[in-house]
């Protein structure tokens, strides 16, 4: 079964992108993320920015206490693990939706709290890393050239 993705530039270079439902198990609602497909990237992330575009307040999510550092684009982050398991909802080429429930999901936060390091975290889009990726048995096909990608799963 196949998902298609899209394929958009990011930070001078096409990437593959998925849009797909977010679901937080206290939320009642589900919203739309756009996410970059990472195949660098170890773990899943979902955008502080956009969760405060959709009004879900960053330290709802997050454990607080339990962070480790990172370095992304050129700054140190603390990725923070949403508390609760969430579930993210796609729709497949045949209009079918599927859930798939992603291992630890990060958000990353600035390590300082100056403008710079502000700035840097919040511009970090959504990431769908490798874990994701190896945790639902998901394929990635990408073609740039073409500027074609989809992921592909086994039929249940």
């Amino acid at each position: 079964m196949k998902i298609q993705l899209t394929v958009e530039e990011l930070h001078g270079g096409l990437k593959p992108f998925a849009s797909f439902l977010c679901k937080f198990p206290k939320q009642h609602k589900l919203f739309p993320i756009n996410a970059f497909i990472d195949t660098g990237s170890p773990w899943t992330s979902i955008s502080a920015a956009q969760l405060l575009k959709k009004n879900i307040p960053v330290n709802s999510v997050i454990d607080k206490n339990d962070w480790k550092k990172v370095h992304l684009g050129g700054c140190a982050h603390k990725a923070h693990p949403i508390k609760e398991p969430i579930e993210f909802i796609f729709k497949t080429e045949d209009n079918k939706m599927i859930r798939l429930n992603p291992p630890r999901v990060y958000v990353y936060l600035p390590m300082n709290s100056d403008k710079a390091s502000k700035s840097a975290s919040y511009s970090l889009p959504s990431i769908i890393g490798v874990d994701s990726l190896i945790y639902c048995d998901i394929a990635l096909y990408f073609r740039p050239s073409k500027q074609i990608a989809w992921f592909e799963l086994q039929d249940e």
